[in-house]
């Protein structure tokens, strides 16, 4: 096997026991009632656990194998658990299992290599209008599990969008422009963590608004194809 394979294998396999390493610290945290500093400690092993999914994307292509970047594509795809469809509204929509990173943080690179194909894919499918002609509002819901401590829940403008945001504009936009795109941002609870994200015609904000009230826990079902209107 050549050298870079072998080389990042044995990063990952020390990246492996450090996260070991850390989850234990975690728990050791939690049993003696600390849980802020558990709380804190939680996104380093978040940030490890991405170094390590990254370096072990890479490990499949450094065999040399001519298929290994599309196969791993797939697995990425299949184990990801992201939702992309429309609502009964007719809304596109994109469901992250996760919060967003804070901004101007690293972590939002995964985003860009794991999301963009998979929504490019799933225009390339399922959409049939175009794309989104505006005036539009990108929504960014923040659900927060209902067992996560309040005083512990982000400001919005503390939270990496743009990436998310970028990926939005470039598959089913005409133009980010202020004129033409807004941006709004809100917080709300779940059985769950996760980043919801909508993309609505201005004159609907006030229905979104009216019916985010009243999402379920466990959010909105979404659709492979948009509705028929």
């Amino acid at each position: 096997m050549n050298n870079t394979f072998t080389d990042t294998l044995w990063k990952v396999e020390k990246m492996l026991d450090e996260a070991s390493q850390r989850a234990a610290n975690i728990q050791a945290l939690c049993n003696y009632g600390e849980v802020r500093e558990a709380y804190r400690e939680s996104f380093n092993l978040t940030r490890l656990a991405e170094r390590i999914a990254l370096h072990t994307r890479k490990l499949p292509v450094y065999t040399g194998h001519p298929q290994a970047a599309l196969q791993t594509k797939y697995i990425i795809t299949e184990e990801s658990n992201i939702k992309i469809g429309y609502t009964e509204e007719g809304w596109f929509s994109i469901r992250l299992p996760l919060l967003l990173p804070k901004k101007n943080s690293d972590d939002a690179d995964f985003l860009k290599e794991m999301l963009y194909p998979m929504v490019g894919r799933f225009i390339t499918e399922h959409r049939t209008t175009g794309r989104i002609y505006g005036p539009v509002i990108l929504i960014f819901r923040h659900v927060y599990s209902e067992d996560f401590p309040e005083r512990m829940r982000r400001d919005h403008d503390n939270v990496e969008v743009k990436a998310l945001a970028d990926i939005v504009t470039l598959s089913l936009l005409i133009d980010d422009a202020p004129a033409y795109c807004s941006h709004y941002y809100c917080s709300g609870v779940g059985d769950e963590e996760r980043t919801e994200v909508y993309v609505i015609h201005q004159d609907e904000f006030i229905t979104w608004l009216t019916k985010e009230k009243t999402m379920p826990k466990e959010g909105v079902t979404l659709h492979v194809m948009e509705k028929k209107t």
